[in-house]
């Protein structure tokens, strides 16, 4: 079993299954960024182009290299944190701006 992992098919399938890899993370990497430009133009008035979302891009794969490089179990528990405090803030922010009346009558009713 060990020659057919180390031969040439088990070395033709490790390089299928990296290029695979790529071009997956690739190809969502650049659809996220189109979503992110579009929702930033959207909001903020920024023009959505593609040198704008070369910038996303380069500052994702900026941070996805911090991250890789300051430990995976650092990273994860302060994007945990973080999700959690962005959380609440929305939830917060719902209930203070939105229709609370509504909300929880639909939280009540629901049950």
């Amino acid at each position: 079993m060990l020659d057919n992992t180390d031969g040439f098919i088990g070395k033709t399938i490790d390089i299928i299954t990296i290029v695979a890899t790529v071009i997956g993370v690739a190809t969502t990497l650049g659809f996220r960024a189109s979503q992110i430009n579009g929702g930033l133009s959207y909001l903020l008035a920024i023009p959505n182009n593609f040198k704008v979302q070369t910038i996303i891009i380069l500052i994702t794969t900026l941070l996805f290299i911090l991250s890789a490089m300051s430990g995976l179990g650092k990273v994860v528990k302060i994007l945990s944190n973080l999700n959690l405090i962005l959380a609440i803030g929305l939830l917060a922010i719902a209930i203070v701006v939105g229709p609370s009346v509504r909300i929880f009558d639909n939280l009540t009713n629901s049950l």
